[in-house]
């Protein structure tokens, strides 16, 4: 067996982006099989796709042949089953139980870690929140906790695991799991694979010690994090994490992220089993022409109405609970369907869309992430035209074209058919009144197809910032997600837009807010059914549009 050798220097410095190091193998979750459908492992990325720099669309290698366009049809085909598949079985569980599991709670009392997988995931659930964060780092002078010190645990993610598994202020680091009982996570990495007890298949399970290699941008030192047994947005792994100066605390981060931030994710360890969190549920874009965002047909898209509250438990999913569309504490703003690209010049509504469906459906952020390049453009022009409003010859090339997208009324018909209730529209009177609303419905669980002067974009999501709060929005034409303050939001004109997304050729101007009356994804949906068969032709339409 090979082991990594480490040095063992004093705490590390503050972590930073850099390029992983090329020998070490990226470890990335297995997506399960899509029902209906062949099995595939695909890799979430949130970077763009290679793009001509004349049609600013991913090109082909080759040809488009049969064999291609049946396996779109079977793709679509089985990743359409797996959603209707899904939401059934979880709508029929709900509907025979007649109850949902609670969220994700918090232990009251100061967990007592006995060296179990439960205790020690309880353990570092605790410390996430600022109110029962009072675990003590014994590994720092005065033994401080985050009640006391902002940092507390910065840069001892070793000894933070090991805490949580056991490590009491008599100064022995961990007499129930000797593996622990290391100086850093790299040393603790190759005390479990020596003994042969390293795993690599993913996702690990809930309490498991998820190790990371040593990289500069930990100090040579490792990094290690305790898995939740969930999923985060993006599709990777969701972790507990220590901080480190610049990122103070504990908190819920995905492998991903973890990843960007530290290293190459090296396994994981087992020691018991424990139970999933369930914090997050099971889950969890744009300038076209200045009409981007005005109907192709002449259909009344002035008398929709503007009620908005929601009917159902915003922790109700599809039969599962969940919080808001994306954890509070993701640092990194990701589109819950992909950072990528539009590929035609008026699908920002049909890329909204499916943000909003991703944040509130893992089946369909799974498939969303997977596609890239000529697929995600087939899928685009499949959800564009799925409603039968508008032919294949509506998909315009980007970026010159002037082909119509999607005006109020058929985003207001694409939500109502694609999630359970009818869809709200909210037309606001002022910058404060989209503002307030925007945070009303992201505070229920709701995602928001945001409608500009010409253009869509998708809310997602809201989270506490240092400033006060900020809202997720995801832009298509850029690819781009990010993280507005309130404040910044509220201020008449185009500063957010031009401060926050410069290269998004916009006004900021919110003429319309559109979002559906759940957050669950209607698993009979004709729309979501329509891409399967639109798929196909979609396919035909781009090669057209770009051929080899």
């Amino acid at each position: 067996m090979t082991r990594i050798l480490s040095k063992q220097p004093p705490p590390p410095p503050p972590p930073k982006i850099e390029t992983k190091a090329p020998e070490k193998p990226k470890i990335e979750a297995k997506p399960p099989a899509a029902s209906g459908g062949s099995t595939t492992t695909t890799t979430t990325t949130n970077q763009p796709a290679a793009r001509n720099q004349t049609t600013n669309i991913a090109q082909p290698s080759g040809g488009a042949s049969a064999s291609l366009h049946q396996a779109l049809f079977q793709r679509f085909a089985g990743f359409g089953a797996a959603v209707r598949d899904k939401a059934t079985e979880l709508a029929a569980q709900t509907q025979q139980t007649g109850e949902t599991a609670p969220v994700g709670s918090i232990p009251s009392e100061p967990v007592t870690t006995d060296g179990t997988a439960q205790a020690a995931l309880d353990y570092a659930w605790q410390q996430t929140q600022a109110e029962t964060a009072t675990g003590q780092n014994y590994a720092r002078d005065g033994y401080p906790s985050l009640q006391d010190d902002p940092g507390a645990w910065n840069n001892y993610c070793q000894a933070f695991v090991s805490s949580a598994y056991h490590w009491g202020k008599d100064g022995d680091k961990n007499v129930i799991i000797p593996e622990l009982r290391q100086p850093n996570a790299i040393s603790s990495y190759n005390a479990f694979e020596e003994n042969g007890k390293i795993q690599t298949e993913m996702p690990p399970p809930a309490g498991a010690i998820v190790f990371f290699e040593a990289t500069a941008n930990n100090g040579q030192d490792g990094h290690i994090a305790i898995a939740t047994g969930e999923t985060a947005p993006d599709g990777s792994p969701l972790m507990i994490s220590s901080g480190w100066p610049g990122r103070d605390g504990v908190f819920t981060i995905s492998l991903n992220e973890l990843e960007q931030e530290s290293g190459a994710c090296l396994g994981y360890a087992t020691v018991g089993e424990a139970q999933p969190l369930n914090i997050t549920g099971t889950a969890q874009s744009t300038a076209a022409s200045t009409t981007s965002t005005t109907d192709s047909t002449a259909t009344d898209a002035t008398t929709t109405t503007t009620t908005t509250s929601a009917t159902t438990d915003p922790t109700e999913v599809g039969g599962t609970t969940r919080g808001a569309p994306v954890p509070t504490d993701t640092t990194i703003p990701t589109n819950p369907a992909g950072n990528v690209p539009q590929a035609w010049n008026n699908t920002c509504g049909a890329n909204s869309l499916m943000s909003m469906e991703a944040a509130v459906d893992p089946a369909r952020a799974e498939q969303l992430q997977g596609l890239q390049g000529e697929d995600r453009a087939v899928m685009e022009g499949a959800v564009l035209t799925s409603s039968g409003s508008f032919g294949t010859s509506h998909v315009s090339t980007r970026p010159g074209g002037s082909t119509e997208g999607w005006g109020t009324f058929e985003m207001r018909r694409q939500i109502t058919d694609r999630f359970v209730g009818e869809a709200q529209v909210y037309e606001p009177q002022t910058r404060d009144d989209a503002v307030d609303q925007m945070i009303n419905v992201l505070d229920s669980g709701r995602p928001v197809a945001l409608g500009l002067d010409g253009h869509w974009m998708s809310a997602t999501a809201i989270r506490d910032g240092e400033n006060g709060r900020e809202v997720q929005i995801n832009d298509s034409w850029t690819g781009e997600s990010v993280w507005v303050p309130e404040a910044d939001l509220r201020q008449s004109g185009d500063h957010w837009i031009r401060t926050y997304l410069p290269d998004a050729p916009f006004p900021g101007r919110m003429l319309s807010l559109v979002y559906p009356e759940t957050n669950q994804l209607d698993p009979n949906s004709s729309f979501r059914d329509a891409e399967t068969s639109q798929g196909e032709a979609m396919q035909a339409r781009y090669d057209q549009a770009y051929p080899s």
